[in-house]
């Protein structure tokens, strides 16, 4: 299980720790902006996709521990989840795309990058990975072209040991189980709609429910805006989407800023990025550093 879902006092520690984050991130200059988000994210989702390489079809042997995967799996590097892994390679070209609208990379070298990390993000399998690409297609429209083309090429070549990837989205979406889990988020919430079960109940919720229905249990019900609605009732979630249209109307319109935001938003959607420490604090940077007035010009 998660460790939020053993040890009850870790969010509050998270969320302290994202907000200092976001606090520190308030003081860095403009300058700091680029070196602090766009080159480090490049460079880290390079590196993820060249260990996902080497995971997914195990050329040479490594001195360190890197989970292997059956080509089936999809690709996921050191992150060991795909959907991770697609959200972390979806902000490395959306930095990478940055990087060459502002004139800081080249655009042969921009392209270069962004097409072999979009063929990452299509070995992951993971199905919100066109929503990203689709994002970006709207804040990056010249530079995601031959990246989507790489995807597409990549998720319909007829190789073997592709067939997860040219499954067809609507059925894996059904099989996933998340239906089920938003049923039970939703149950959850009608037994006290104001003010919700409490904290971290729908865990305990989903295994009564899968016990006694031998259904899917999780302790999450993928889905932030279900999730918040079940253990806070409609009370916290008129709260998030309050907090969620301050950010809209405060932050500043820096297409970094809102692929890197827009990315965790839609994973939000159907799954809890916010509760790995690594997407966790992405965002609480991206929003703090989005507040400097220098940014803001």
């Amino acid at each position: 299980l998660h460790p939020l879902s053993i040890r009850p006092e870790l969010p509050l520690l998270y969320c302290t720790w994202a907000s200092l984050l976001c606090s520190s991130s308030t003081q860095k200059s403009y300058s700091l902006v680029i070196e602090d988000l766009a080159w480090p994210l490049t460079i880290a989702s390079l590196c993820t996709v060249f260990l996902g390489y080497i995971q997914f079809f195990h050329p040479i042997a490594i001195p360190f521990s890197l989970r292997m995967v059956e080509r089936l799996e999809g690709m996921s590097g050191i992150t060991g989840q795909r959907n991770v892994f697609a959200n972390i390679v979806a902000c490395g070209i959306a930095s990478t795309c940055y990087l060459q609208q502002t004139k800081r990379v080249s655009p042969w070298f921009g392209q270069v990058v962004c097409m072999f990390l979009a063929s990452g993000l299509a070995f992951s399998g993971a199905r919100a990975g066109w929503l990203y690409i689709g994002l970006l297609l709207v804040l990056f429209p010249s530079s995601i072209l031959l990246p989507m083309l790489v995807m597409l090429l990549v998720r319909f070549w007829p190789a073997e040991g592709t067939d997860r990837l040219i499954t067809r989205p609507s059925q894996e979406f059904m099989d996933s189980g998340r239906l089920i889990l938003w049923k039970q988020a939703i149950a959850l919430w009608m037994q006290k709609p104001w003010l919700g079960s409490g904290f971290l109940t729908f865990r305990e919720y989903s295994l009564q429910f899968a016990q006694e229905n031998q259904g899917k249990f999780d302790r999450h019900s993928h889905n932030l805006f279900l999730q918040v609605l079940a253990e806070s009732g409609i009370f916290g979630l008129f709260l998030l989407i309050g907090l969620i249209a301050s950010l809209i109307k405060n932050l500043q319109r820096n297409k970094l800023t809102w692929s890197i935001l827009g990315i965790q938003a839609i994973h939000s959607m159907v799954e809890f990025p916010l509760w790995y420490a690594q997407l966790l604090g992405l965002t609480a940077i991206t929003i703090g550093v989005s507040y400097h007035e220098q940014f803001r010009k």
